[in-house]
C-alpha cells in the first residue's frame, strides 16, 4: 500500500493501542482529531492541518499491530487536500462486509445544506485494509446494517417542483458485500 506523503509507515514500540502516542501516527504538525478502536489490534486515527475550517487538510490512517518488528504499521490511509473543503471526518465501526470483523464507515463531511460529503466503507481485514465502497453524496446518508449485514443507503427523492428543503420522498437501498462488490439486495421508496 502506498501511503500519502508525510504519513508515517510504522511505529517502533510495542505499546497497547490505548497508550500509543497518536500524534506520532499522523503527519508531522497535524492535529489528531479522533481515534477509534475497531478491534484489539487496530487503531484508526483522523487528523487535520490548518486553522481555517474551510481550508483544512484532513486525513485518516489505519494502524495494525503486527506481532513482529515493527510492532505497528500503517496499512491504509488517505489525505484530503485543502481545496477539497472537507470540514471533518467521522468514523463508525461495525461489520459491514459480513466477515465477522469490524469495518469502518467513514464520512468526509463537506457540508452545505445537503449535508454533502464522501462516504467510504473501509474493509478492515488481515488480508489488507482498504476501501470497498465510495459514494459522493448530498441529501443522503449511509449506515451500517446489522440485519441483513451490509450497508443502507438513504437518499432524498426530489420531484421537479420540490424546494431543496422539502423532498417528495426517501429511497432506502440495502447493499450486501459478496466478496468482490456491493450488490443492491433491496430497495424501498416512500413518499413524505
Amino acid at each position: 500500500m502506498i501511503l500519502p506523503p508525510g504519513v508515517p509507515t510504522s511505529y517502533p514500540r510495542d505499546e497497547d493501542q490505548a497508550e500509543l502516542p497518536y500524534d506520532l501516527l499522523v503527519p508531522a504538525g497535524a492535529e489528531v482529531t479522533g481515534t477509534w478502536f475497531p478491534d484489539r489490534g487496530t487503531v484508526i486515527v483522523t487528523w487535520g492541518v490548518g486553522d481555517d475550517p474551510f481550508l483544512r487538510e484532513q486525513g485518516l490512517v489505519v494502524w495494525r499491530r503486527t506481532g513482529s518488528d515493527p510492532p505497528w504499521v500503517a496499512t491504509y490511509a488517505f489525505r484530503d487536500p485543502k481545496k477539497a473543503g472537507v470540514l471533518g471526518i467521522q468514523v463508525v465501526t461495525g461489520d459491514a462486509t459480513g466477515d465477522g470483523r469490524a469495518d469502518a464507515l467513514v464520512f468526509e463531511n463537506t457540508g452545505g445544506s445537503g449535508a454533502c460529503g464522501t462516504w467510504r466503507v473501509v474493509a478492515l481485514s488481515p488480508r489488507g485494509d482498504g476501501p470497498t465502497y465510495t459514494n459522493d453524496l448530498c441529501d443522503g446518508s449511509v449506515e451500517i446494517s446489522a440485519d441483513p449485514v451490509g450497508i443502507r443507503l438513504i437518499e432524498s427523492i426530489y420531484g421537479p417542483d420540490d424546494p431543496h428543503c422539502c423532498p417528495s420522498g426517501v429511497r432506502t437501498s440495502t447493499l450486501e458485500w459478496n466478496g468482490t462488490r456491493w450488490q443492491v439486495t433491496s430497495r424501498e421508496e416512500r413518499n413524505l
